[in-house]
């Protein structure tokens, strides 16, 4: 299971340049269903895009499939950043909270759960 931690954005960063470790740092957000997806996405577009290109060009030129790698690259990265960003926005430090111990307080986005408490 993930780490319930902060993560540097910039270290994300990097790791999305690196072939396999770009999934270990969707995964260390938890989202690495959704870049999966992205992946395969790009695949698909990749492959059309190439299949029409060689036809149309008799398999002349790569311009189009160099594209949809740059394209790739710029939304792969742009969405690790902000996931990392909204990862770290779950995390809040807190020197005033003596109750944790690692000194840091979660924030939640649900309500917290309904507590019934009895009256005397």
């Amino acid at each position: 299971m993930v780490e319930k931690e902060p993560v540097s954005v910039n270290w994300q960063t990097l790791f999305i340049l690196i072939p396999i470790i770009d999934l270990w740092a969707a995964y260390r957000v938890e989202k690495l269903g959704l870049y999966i997806l992205l992946i395969i996405a790009l695949i698909v577009v990749g492959f059309i895009v190439g299949f029409v290109e060689g036809f149309l060009f008799f398999g002349l030129s790569n311009t189009g499939s160099m594209v949809v790698v740059l394209i790739g690259l710029v939304v792969s990265i742009y969405l690790i950043r902000k996931w990392s960003e909204e990862w770290n926005e779950k995390f809040e430090t807190s020197d005033k909270d003596d109750d944790s111990p690692d000194g840091v307080t979660y924030k939640y986005d649900d309500d917290p759960p309904n507590v019934n408490y009895k009256k005397d």
